[in-house]
């Protein structure tokens, strides 16, 4: 997330938490989010004008007038006093401040219909909590053999084809050919895959040494050997790869193809995300680092390809072959990947899509509340009520969780716009 934009969608709502810290009436959840604010903008310009005119409004009954350094001094003053502790979290090193994690830093929501306040309704069958998603996948063989490998015990799993498949103490999935093998002999290789549920994502390594991070709600085939001329794998949902691209002798590898239902992405060597979800209308491949060709196959006529450069991301269209290129904030496309949510003015539809196949709810709407637009940072380590909650905050929307009372196990989001 640019700190600049960030401090632009920003700026009313740091106005008001900055006042609300002025006259010592935060809460604990506005405190943070101010403190996180503050981090964000360390440095910048924008963050010292907008707290200089806040400040003049808040004493414009006397002469003080705060230096830039007095207000540096100020910043980092507030920043240094003692936060809470947030005992989760696997990594942050995409340069958000560590006063961030697992805390909304915001909500800022455009074109909020305004409808005269209503009496708060009551659910009939509310649900405590819901738990995040985890490590969770089923390993399908080609022959039906299905392996759960979040209880699989650590240590050899299977062999297919003299690929080696084993679980290491990480909890990280790798396919190897044993020393001895000799997999000459095979003529097709057996397709496997994986698949990760609504709540689960999965990392494993692949027959050759990459590395492929599978959201929620995913599959991944690949063969349990690759071919010489090509390394092909298909992808439903979302992933991240980290492409290998030498032999443990030095040779290189074959391409590397990604193939969803619209689009084929060819690599060498390189990371790079792709998010293929059949309920979406485009397929999004964004690249981290190395180059990758996107292509589209509508028809052997009607085909395009796009070459990216790091930090930009191919859109095809799910009724089209042509593809759109435009540059990416890559922190943002690879939170999930992190451990964390983050929104940069993003239209509350898009954000229930991630939040129900992370926590395995249904959503259900109440009113025109789909496109209202905010931006936020949260740990997905933490639950979703905790989730919710601080959204609630905003006084821009309110959510109720709700469980099926007929005995089938069904959990529910209703979103609603807020009501005094």
């Amino acid at each position: 997330m640019s700190r600049r934009v960030s401090l632009t969608i920003m700026n009313d709502r740091l106005r008001y938490l900055y006042k609300r810290y002025c006259e010592n009436r935060c809460t604990t959840a506005e405190r943070e989010e101010f403190l996180a604010l503050l981090q964000l903008g360390k440095g910048d310009e924008n963050l010292h004008s907008l707290l200089d005119e806040t400040w003049n409004a808040q004493h414009d009954d006397q002469s003080e007038v705060l230096t830039g350094q007095q207000l540096e001094h100020v910043v980092q003053r507030i920043m240094d006093e003692p936060q809470p502790k947030r005992p989760f979290w696997r990594r942050w090193h995409l340069g958000l401040a560590a006063t961030i994690v697992g805390v909304i830093i915001g909500c800022y929501f455009l074109h909020l219909s305004q409808e005269s306040p209503i009496e708060n309704e009551q659910t009939l069958v509310q649900v405590d909590d819901v738990l995040p998603g985890d490590n969770r996948a089923v390993l399908v063989l080609e022959d039906g053999r299905k392996v759960d490998l979040e209880q699989a015990i650590i240590g050899e799993l299977t062999q297919i084809d003299g690929i080696k498949a084993h679980k290491t103490e990480e909890g990280l999935i790798v396919f190897s050919a044993g020393e001895h093998e000799d997999i000459s002999a095979l003529k097709r290789p057996r397709q496997n895959t994986i698949t990760t549920p609504r709540g689960g994502e999965f990392k494993i390594k692949l027959p050759d040494g990459s590395i492929a991070f599978l959201n929620a709600s995913s599959s991944l085939s690949f063969p349990s050997r690759f071919s010489p001329d090509e390394r092909r794998v298909e992808l439903v949902g979302e992933a991240y790869f980290e492409v290998a691209n030498k032999r443990k002798g030095g040779q290189l590898h074959p391409p590397f193809i990604v193939h969803t239902v619209h689009q084929e992405v060819k690599v060498l060597g390189t990371a790079f995300n792709v998010q293929a979800y059949p309920d979406q209308k485009a397929n999004y491949t964004t690249l981290v680092n190395g180059a990758v060709k996107v292509s589209t196959y509508q028809s052997a006529t009607d085909r395009s390809e796009q070459i990216l450069k790091p930090g930009q991301q191919a859109i095809v269209e799910s009724k089209g072959s042509s593809i759109s290129i435009k540059k990416i904030d890559l922190e943002e496309v690879l939170a999930w990947k992190d451990g964390y949510f983050l929104f940069t003015n993003e239209p509350l539809r898009g954000i229930m899509e991630k939040v129900s196949r992370w926590y395995d709810v249904e959503v259900q709407y109440e009113g025109d509340v789909q496109d209202l637009r905010f931006f936020g940072i949260y740990a997905r380590t933490k639950s979703l009520r905790s989730l919710l909650e601080n959204i609630e905050q905003t006084k821009k929307i309110r959510f109720d969780i709700l469980s099926n009372d007929s005995g089938k196990e069904e959990r529910r989001i209703i979103v609603k716009a807020y009501r005094k």
